[in-house]
């Protein structure tokens, strides 16, 4: 048994909401940080998720000291996947219409 961190860097464009997360995020960058648990060898290695932490920055959310929470990686892919389908400020007006 291998048990070893995997940190990243996501970025929403938007503000967004996680489920079992009583809590509103704004747009910005969060740190992601993902234990990961070895098992077997070589051939039949498999692994398996211990815990997935969304680190709230100062700064974020009125926040003054950092803080990690526990998240369901699936709702930050949910939630992830539906800042990608909104529409980007940036985006010309008339431009939704014309995807359509």
């Amino acid at each position: 048994m291998n048990v070893h961190k995997n940190e990243r860097i996501v970025r929403f464009r938007h503000p967004f909401r996680l489920d079992s997360v009583d809590e509103d995020f704004p747009a910005g960058n969060y740190f992601v940080q993902t234990q990961i648990e070895t098992l077997g060898e070589n051939a039949l290695r498999s692994f398996r998720t211990l815990s997935t932490k969304l680190v709230v920055t100062p700064g974020t959310a009125g926040q003054s000291e950092p803080r990690m929470i526990d998240i369901d990686p699936l709702a930050l892919q949910r939630a992830f996947a539906n800042d990608n389908r909104r529409p980007s400020a940036r985006a010309r007006p008339g431009a939704e219409a014309a995807a359509v």
